[in-house]
């Protein structure tokens, strides 16, 4: 059970990144028993020179057929883990190629992909199959051998973890600017009003003349009292006129 889940999280991830181009088929099958894959080049001009269909459940990546266009002795290799549990149907100047795998393994459980040959000038190129197949081989529990997938899962769980964590704290940031620029806003006009005005009229106030009683005090009669004594009251004390005959 624990072998299946690690075979799905396989093959999730398998199709998001490794094969984000190409369509991929999922095939299952028991062990004994046989599977077609059909190998279509992606695109049509010309014939392929040559074929290799290579198996990606393993590290490093299995060769598992190599086959040149005339296939003359020599021009076609098969992995040994496969053989006599190959057979080729149609050629590479088809429209089809077929590859049967008999005699299922629980090793042969993986990705499978075709990959066709062109001659280009000043070298060759390569392109994929219009289809990948997924194989799984039902009814074993070490299936593959494929030991470096569950830290590979637990580190692209750890990673997509980490990228949540770097947007939430993104997140946060921007709303703490955002209440700073609500805080530092300017002052409401009303307000600025009101204190215009109490400048305004505490500078009026300070431009007021001075009052004459003021001025009075500040004259200098009133600076030197002896001198304010000396002056005469004609109202209080009269002058005795004397009157001529």
């Amino acid at each position: 059970m624990k072998t299946s889940w690690y075979l799905i999280w396989i093959f999730i991830l398998t199709l998001m990144i490794s094969t984000a181009r190409q369509e991929v088929m999922y095939i299952k099958g028991s062990e004994g028993q046989s599977v077609d894959l059909s190998c279509t080049p992606e695109q049509t001009g010309g014939a392929p020179v040559s074929l290799y269909l290579t198996h990606r459940c393993v590290r490093p990546e299995r060769e598992v057929l190599f086959m040149a266009k005339d296939r003359s002795p020599g021009t076609v290799r098969v992995n040994r883990l496969y053989k006599d549990r190959l057979k080729v149907t149609g050629g590479l100047n088809s429209d089809l190629l077929n590859v049967t795998i008999a005699h299922l393994q629980r090793t042969d459980t993986g990705l499978y992909i075709c990959e066709f040959v062109y001659t280009a000038d000043p070298s060759d190129r390569t392109v994929s199959g219009s289809l990948e197949f997924f194989l799984f081989v039902d009814g074993t529990e070490s299936v593959c051998q494929c030991s470096s997938y569950p830290p590979l899962i637990y580190t692209i769980s750890a990673a997509a973890g980490l990228l949540l964590l770097v947007l939430i704290c993104l997140c946060a940031v921007e709303c703490a600017k955002l209440r700073k620029c609500h805080k530092t806003q300017a002052p409401i006009p009303i307000y600025e009003e009101m204190n215009s005005g109490c400048r305004g009229a505490g500078s009026a106030q300070n431009n007021h003349p001075v009052p004459t009683h003021l001025e009075e005090t500040e004259s200098p009669v009133y600076a030197n009292p002896q001198a304010r004594q000396a002056q005469e009251n004609h109202y209080a004390s009269p002058r005795h006129i004397t009157l001529k005959p």
